[in-house]
């Protein structure tokens, strides 16, 4: 296996396990501030004071938490503001707010929309990581996917490792970026499809494809099968 194609395989299962592994450990942490139930919400106005554990099949989260957030769910969003890191994993995970450290995201589909504000590094596992137009990054974004797009600015560096990527916005530093193209014959390969449950995705083409506002503002490291025309 070539070796950046193990780094992000190895991240990607790294981001998994460490989610997990907290997980487990959370009914313990319950005693400080966790809630559970089919649908866990913490609402605009609310404000926590204090690390928080959310699990539940629907995990929504407008308020204030100071502190931690370790949250699992079918769906979470994540629209309020989280003064610390977001452990988060889930089946759809969406983060439209604002984190004041980390993000450490495993999940089918990990999105940041356009309001999303991380002010230090995002670590993602997903069959497709998307960072939409108008997000923020503030420092490194590492992806390990199937599919990824980054439409959105990130502040450093961007390490991925997919099948498919697209670059829409700035990257403030370097990007080194492992794309397996191995097989034309695989483009158009999209396994989620027989998946019923399956979030839905942007389309994204086949191989490493750059939009009009693409920027590396530093150096561009690509490795693949197959070349590029940039």
């Amino acid at each position: 296996m070539n070796g950046k194609r193990k780094v992000y395989a190895i991240l990607s299962l790294a981001v998994i396990a460490v989610l997990f592994a907290a997980l487990v450990m959370t009914p313990t942490a319950y005693a400080y501030d966790g809630r559970t139930g089919n649908r866990v919400v913490i609402a605009k106005d609310e404000v926590i004071n204090d690390d928080l554990y959310l699990g539940g099949d629907e995990v929504i989260v407008e308020g204030t938490i100071n502190g931690d957030l370790m949250a699992a769910g079918e769906r979470v969003v994540i629209s309020g503001k989280v003064t610390g890191d977001l452990w988060v994993a889930g089946n759809e995970v969406i983060v439209n707010g604002e984190i004041g450290d980390d993000v450490f995201a495993a999940a089918a589909v990990v999105r940041l929309e356009s309001n999303a504000r991380v002010a230090d590094d995002m670590f993602s596992a997903a069959a497709g990581v998307e960072s939409s137009a108008g997000s923020q990054v503030g420092g490194s974004l590492m992806i390990g996917a199937f599919q990824g797009l980054v439409a959105g600015n990130v502040g450093e560096d961007l390490r991925a490792g997919a099948n498919r990527l697209r670059l829409e916005g700035q990257i403030g530093r370097d990007a080194q970026i492992y794309v397996d193209t191995a097989s034309k014959d695989m483009s158009d390969y999209q396994p989620w499809r027989y998946n019923s449950n399956m979030p839905s995705m942007v389309e994204i083409p086949s191989g490493l494809t750059f939009g009009s506002q693409a920027k590396v503002l530093g150096r561009l490291e690509y490795t693949s099968s197959l070349a590029i025309s940039i």
